[in-house]
């Protein structure tokens, strides 16, 4: 499990550096799929590897961001433990569960953005959280999750089914 927990989160990180630099130039609205996996690995293991891997994907966001170092890892833990917590509590649906999963982590990156933004004095001026670009990054986020879930879900079971043959 460690081994697929840390692929994961290696490739978060690099989707999440990939779509900070490169997609966002070239599209209006850029998905988050760093996001999206995070979530998925968390529905599927637990809260505390989506913590984990939440942080290393925040600090990734934070490495080639202007935001004070550790404002996205914090908020990228808060959407693993919590994508976690509902995921364990929910059996896995393929459409409902990751749409209802990765809208409600959009929100939850938003508000929480704005929250620390506010505790610690951020220029919120400059930061532009609810906007049009912020819908439509919900909607996408919301039209992609059941491709990412499935595919990934599809990618672990077979590992899982792999394993179990083995034994």
């Amino acid at each position: 499990m460690v081994a697929r927990i840390l692929i994961t989160s290696i490739s978060a990180c690099g989707l999440a550096v990939l779509q900070s630099t490169i997609l966002g130039k070239l599209l209006p609205v850029v998905p988050d799929i760093a996001m999206l996996i995070l979530v998925v690995l968390a529905v599927r293991y637990g809260s505390i590897p989506g913590e984990i891997s939440g942080f290393f994907v925040g600090l990734s966001i934070d490495a080639i961001g202007l935001a004070p170092f550790g404002f996205h890892a914090f908020i990228f833990v808060l959407i693993g433990y919590l994508s976690g917590k509902i995921g364990s509590n929910f059996s896995f649906r393929p459409v409902f569960l990751p749409i209802m999963i990765a809208a409600l982590a959009t929100l939850v990156k938003y508000i929480s953005a704005i929250l620390l933004s506010f505790f610690f004095g951020l220029n919120s001026g400059s930061m532009r959280y609810f906007s049009p670009r912020t819908i439509l990054e919900l909607l996408a986020n919301i039209a992609l999750a059941p491709l990412i879930f499935w595919v990934i879900f599809s990618i672990y079971e077979g590992i899982d089914r792999g394993k179990r043959a083995q034994n």
